[in-house]
């Protein structure tokens, strides 16, 4: 199993492009991990690509429907949109 640590830790440096090259190169690596889908819209979500980081919520949310933290992080994105 692929980490994502330090390509959250470039996406909180506010290193955005290549936070997201790393993500997308471990969700082709494995499209079936919620985490990389749930990790790749909280990065999107402080990049303001609102769009895209709801597709990834949702995206982990079908891989894993109870998955606590996509649920949480697609919860505080419709607030900061205002569609709650």
């Amino acid at each position: 199993m692929q980490s994502t640590m330090p390509t959250n830790t470039l996406g909180k440096a506010g290193k955005y492009k290549e936070s997201e090259k790393h993500f997308l190169r471990a969700i082709e690596l494995n499209n079936q991990n919620p985490t990389y889908h749930t990790n790749l819209g909280v990065l999107y979500h402080r990049w303001k690509k609102y769009h895209l980081a709801e597709n990834s919520y949702k995206k982990a949310i079908e891989l894993k429907p109870d998955m606590k933290s996509a649920g949480d992080n697609l919860k505080l994105l419709y607030k900061t949109l205002g569609r709650v």
